[in-house]
């Protein structure tokens, strides 16, 4: 229909009214133009949420970063202060054992733990995110069909 309006168009001067027999092409292009434009809006605000889900997985990270290089600069003090102990006091695997279980590293909440349920939790955003982003893609796919 489409091509139809546009060879009219063509083969007419540009001062000319546009045939009453073409107002079903005419119709017919504004409504597409509006279904398209409709998709656009669509489009970028899965676009604006698909970056704002980014930034906050980007800030995560960073969060998560952060702790991980507080928890080895903890864990480097700690063994720093058993051996400080070790060199002071005979008794080798015995003052090992008490420093460790007085030790801020080996306590009941591990950073690695920590850092595994943060990067798991990234994990799931990005997982419902792509289930969703793709039954999106979906229907606008069915709609332009």
């Amino acid at each position: 229909m489409a091509e139809m309006l546009k060879v009219a168009m063509m083969n007419q001067s540009s001062m000319d009214p546009v045939p009453i027999e073409y107002n079903t092409c005419v119709l017919h292009v504004l409504e597409v133009y509006q279904d398209l434009r409709q998709q656009l809006n669509t489009t970028q605000q899965m676009i604006e949420e698909l970056k704002q889900s980014h930034a906050k997985d980007i800030k995560e990270f960073e969060a998560l970063a952060t702790q991980w290089e507080n928890k080895e600069r903890d864990y480097k003090t700690e063994i720093k202060r058993l051996e400080v102990i070790l060199s002071k006091i005979e008794g080798g695997m015995e003052t090992v054992s008490m420093a460790r279980s007085n030790s801020a590293i080996h306590g009941t909440q591990r950073a690695s733990e920590t850092i595994r349920r943060g990067i798991c939790t990234i994990k799931e955003r990005n997982t419902a995110r792509n289930s969703r982003e793709t039954g999106r893609s979906l229907v606008l796919l069915s709609s332009l069909c």
